[in-house]
């Protein structure tokens, strides 16, 4: 991992002093029934390393902090299910569900934990890298042949925050039997340590099952399992009735963050799954809330529904529009209640952020955050990560008049950063096709406000889907603005030497950028640049601009015309019309960036004293 520097967060640092594991030779069971036993133990497993090196797959697109996937399984039976494919984390785990796993205030998290990643096995579960220099020789390899599937990691360095950004050497891999449902863990080899910013809790090793509410640690401290050691977690004979259902998401199958325009229909979606190995029979209720920014609740609905198979899910949606008066920022909540024996009750509710953006607005901020700044940032250490959301506008089609950023702090000696604007083309609505990138220079930014980066002139439209917005740094010490809130976008990702994962804090934390978007009519033409309909001159300008270019058989009228700050809001401006030009006066304006509306077409325009 790129250690994180987050401002006036010294104090988590505290929270690493969490109990530690011992490791066991024998261990269990778990509310489901695993148990395990390491080869030192009574029956227990015998050390035999499997070599896949030559008859397995070379896996490719590690990094730092990262996984890849999905690689297609079928016959393995994890906690009563049959995952249908498995993804592979540089930190040395693998997951049955596209999860980040990264450290957490320099640690790893407890197993099992409900909140945050679950659904995984972790064999060595620490800070390793594939990343760094070109010379780091880690290697993965992966293997699915008969009744078994095997993933090795091989001569894995940790990430430590050196010039090559790695060191150490560790060899290991994870079993998994068809046949019995077992799953072992081999050591091979185990050199050096992580970085030494991680002092307690810097590697953990066990399983967990889908909700976080069940698994079995095998250790979670500061030393490592020595070579030549064989763990054995073995699927119970009798699995443990468990009477489960949760909500599986809001809205979207990402549970992401949504923006919609005030006077929207907008329809709650909320689907739900019996997570359990038992079929409930009863019936039960599924209701929303739709709560306000200061937590009111102005609207709810809930639904009957008669019961629910083992492993399957149901997509609920109400019979009826939410009530939606006022532009804010909302939490969906979502819940089943009245099921009979549930046994888990964490995942009984889910919330989704909802934006509600201002329709008497001509422009609109695709922002996750509330657009005031923040006392918190983020930064990588070592000058080369960066941090990604992603937008999708209420409307279409909708045009990009910038790209916008918080930033807190330009590092010493200061240092700037790239906007680069994204489609969501690539596979499986992944980053694709490069809309914009461009560099901005520190001499450009004030901290402690937002850096807005025009990008009216390169007529980027939005037809449908959305955009990426990547904030790359591009040195030591700059930081962006950060949000610790719940319910959180969901959109977020980190970016380590190049590689792309969701952020391992996505349920509870967002970043203050964003893109401002305006609508286009479809009837119109509906120039957003500049150069489309009208010639803006002189651009920036100290005490009046032109406009030219105006139909001079059309009857403008002063509604026709509109200044606006670059939120969107109406400010006080004198426009005087001759022929085909319009005259815009500064007057009494203070320095800065506006917007001017003719009709249905809008520029930019920049005032300087």
């Amino acid at each position: 991992m790129k250690k994180i520097t987050t401002t006036l967060l010294s104090i988590a640092c505290l929270l690493t002093f969490l109990p530690s594991y011992g490791q066991s030779p024998t261990g269990g069971p778990d509310q489901f029934g695993y148990t395990y036993r390491n080869n030192l133990a009574t029956n227990g497993p015998t050390y035999n390393w499997f070599d896949i090196s030559v008859i397995g797959t070379n896996v490719t697109g590690l990094s730092d902090d990262n996984f890849v996937g999905p690689f297609t399984i079928s016959g393995f039976n994890y906690y009563g299910t049959y995952p249908s494919a498995i993804y592979i984390g540089s930190n040395g785990y693998i997951a049955f569900s596209p999860v980040n796993i990264a450290s957490s205030a320099a640690s790893f998290p407890a197993i099992p934990t409900i909140g945050g990643p679950n659904n995984f096995i972790a064999p060595m579960l620490t800070d390793l890298s594939f990343g760094g220099a070109s010379s780091n020789p880690g290697q993965c390899y992966y293997y699915n042949q008969g009744d078994t599937i095997c993933i090795t990691w091989e001569a894995v360095p940790f990430w430590v925050n050196n010039t090559n950004q790695y060191a150490g050497d560790n060899t290991f891999q994870v079993i998994l039997n068809k046949q019995d449902s077992s799953i072992t863990f081999n050591y091979k080899k185990q050199v050096g340590a992580p970085d030494p910013v991680y002092m307690n809790n810097f590697v953990s090793i066990g399983i967990e099952n889908g909700t976080g509410a069940d698994g079995l640690q095998y250790f979670r401290g500061s030393t490592f399992p020595t070579p030549n050691t064989s763990v054995k977690f073995y699927y119970p004979t009798s699995a443990a009735p468990i009477t489960d259902l949760g909500v599986n998401w809001v809205e979207n199958d990402q549970n992401g963050g949504f923006f919609r325009n005030l006077g929207q229909t907008f329809i709650p979606r909320i689907n739900i799954k019996n997570l359990g190995n038992q079929t409930i029979s009863s019936n039960f209720y599924v209701r929303y809330d739709l709560l306000s920014s200061a937590g009111i609740r102005l609207d709810s609905g809930s639904v009957l529904v008669n019961g629910l198979s083992t492993g399957t899910d149901s997509l609920i949606i109400f019979p009826s529009p939410a009530t939606i008066t006022v532009a804010d920022r909302y939490e969906l909540k979502a819940y089943v209640s009245r099921v009979t024996n549930d046994q888990v009750v964490p995942n009984d509710t889910l919330s989704c952020k909802m934006i509600v953006l201002d329709s008497s607005l001509t422009t609109h901020n695709l922002d996750y955050t509330d657009g005031t700044g923040t006392v918190f940032s983020i930064s990588w250490q070592g000058g080369n990560g960066g941090i990604a959301s992603y937008y999708e506008p209420p409307y279409y089609p909708a045009r990009i008049l910038s790209t916008n950023f918080w930033i807190t702090a330009l590092g010493s000696p200061a240092v700037g950063f790239h906007s680069v604007l994204y489609d969501d083309n690539g596979r499986q609505g992944a980053p694709g096709t490069i809309l914009d990138s461009t560099f901005i220079p520190s001499g450009s930014i004030i901290t402690g406000s937002y850096y807005s980066h025009p990008l009216f002139t390169s007529n980027i439209t939005i037809a449908s889907g959305g955009v990426y917005l990547l904030w790359l740094m591009d040195g030591n010490g700059i930081a962006l603005g950060r949000v610790i809130e719940t319910p959180a976008s969901n959109r977020t990702y980190e970016i380590l030497f190049g590689a792309w994962a969701p952020y391992r804090s996505a349920d509870t934390e967002d970043f203050a950028m964003g893109v401002q978007v305006v609508p286009i009519s479809t009837h119109l033409k509906d120039g957003i640049s500049s150069l489309e309909n009208f010639k803006v001159y002189p651009n920036p300008a100290n005490e009046f601009v032109t406009i030219e270019g105006l139909n001079e058989d059309i009857d403008f009228q002063s509604t026709d015309y509109q200044l606006m700050d670059l939120n969107g809001r109406a400010v006080d401006a004198k426009f005087m019309r001759t022929g085909s030009q319009l005259r815009l006066y500064r007057g009494e304006l203070k320095a800065g960036v506006y917007l001017v509306r003719v009709g249905k077409s809008i520029a930019k325009v920049q005032f300087t004293d």
